[in-house]
């Protein structure tokens, strides 16, 4: 976290529990996270990252424990309400509708906008100011559906950007993207964090996890989970229990890579 964040807890978590059939992937979580945060959720595919987020942005409901966003119990808030908050980007979303880049980020603005209110020239102002962050702004009138994968994924996060909220919950962000565009989206949120914001990332690469974030949740997907500082919790030997294959840590905090041996 930058020096001189806040240290008001802006979502709140305590006892959270996520089960998928049979099976408990997370037992017990309790965590806040605060202004100018960045914490990253690593763990093998299964393990319940996804379900977690979900949970933290109030989509699906927890089996146990509560998530307060701003002191605010999150299943009591309206949508909207939320949304102007807390932002989710999913791992792939798809567009029903021939939408260019532009109207595209647009749909960022929706929580904002009274029923049937039009965008105004300071919606539109956000949105270009979105893709030009994202790398996009000359894409502004084409449409999504002709983008590459990877534009489409930065086109995703250019309609979060428009959204304004408070907290990110990213949903591995680096999906589609080259090593470049990687570093270039998780620069925009972490330069979001120095200006205040908080944002929550699902990652599979824990040297991103390591460069960019403050704490790191590593879930097991047996109930069992770690949660503290990168620089204590991503080891060797915690990250080759994780993901039960051995990992090397190369370098030293906070530029190390981490590489399956």
């Amino acid at each position: 976290m930058q020096p001189g964040a806040h240290t008001v807890e802006r979502l709140s978590v305590a006892g959270l529990s996520i089960v998928a059939g049979q099976r408990t992937l997370l037992q017990d979580l309790s965590l806040g996270l605060r202004r100018g945060e960045f914490l990253a959720i690593l763990g093998r595919n299964g393990s319940g990252k996804t379900l977690t987020l979900h949970a933290l942005a109030g989509l699906s409901g927890p089996h146990g424990g509560s998530v307060l966003l701003d002191g605010q119990d999150l299943r009591a808030m309206p949508r909207r309400q939320i949304a102007r908050r807390l932002g989710l980007l999913l791992q792939d979303r798809e567009e029903s509708l021939a939408l260019s880049a532009l109207e595209s980020a647009l749909i960022g603005r929706h929580p904002h906008l009274k029923f049937w209110q039009r965008e105004a020239a300071h919606d539109l102002a956000i949105a270009y100011e979105a893709l030009r962050r994202v790398g996009l702004a000359d894409f502004s009138l084409r449409s999504v559906a002709t983008l590459s994968g990877g534009e489409q994924r930065r086109a995703a996060m250019a309609s979060l950007l428009a959204q304004q909220p408070q907290i990110y919950l990213l949903d591995e962000p680096t999906n589609h993207l080259d090593p470049h565009h990687q570093i270039e989206v998780l620069e925009v949120f972490r330069q979001l964090c120095r200006e205040g914001a908080s944002v929550i990332a699902t990652l599979h690469d824990p040297t991103l996890a390591e460069r960019y974030a403050d704490r790191a949740l590593l879930l097991y997907g047996d109930g069992r989970y770690r949660l503290g500082a990168v620089a204590d919790v991503l080891t060797s030997e915690e990250l080759s229990a994780l993901y039960l294959t051995p990992i090397c840590a190369v370098g030293a905090p906070p530029r190390r890579a981490f590489i399956a041996a």
